[in-house]
């Protein structure tokens, strides 16, 4: 039961983690082409129904060195050390709720 109750809370962590506002602003006043192929997105997955969900693997692949603008690739150098964060925290959440529902359909 300690496994469910530790791997929800990294996995609503990692959720809450994942808020790119600042980028997606850079995007959306230097690269316009750019933030409207990513769906214009808001910044924050909870408030634009999950368009920051892309941002959040645009980020992770690297897509911000494609952008033409020192700010967007600046923002974004920065923010991808909060996405690889924010990964890390759903992958063990994952991982715990895993094994803590393995544990308990065995009575482990």
């Amino acid at each position: 039961m300690l496994f469910i109750l530790i791997g929800s809370f990294l996995h609503i962590a990692g959720l809450l983690s994942i808020n790119f506002e600042g980028l997606t602003q850079s995007l959306k006043e230097q690269d316009q082409a750019q933030w409207t192929k990513l769906g214009s997105p808001e910044g924050s997955s909870f408030i634009d129904l999950g368009k920051t969900l892309g941002m959040f693997s645009w980020v992770l692949n690297q897509g911000y060195e494609s952008s033409e603008s020192p700010e967007v690739k600046e923002r974004g150098r920065s923010d991808f050390k909060k996405a690889i964060i924010a990964r890390r925290l759903l992958l063990s959440g994952s991982a715990l709720l895993i094994i803590g529902f393995f544990a308990a359909l065995t009575g482990v």
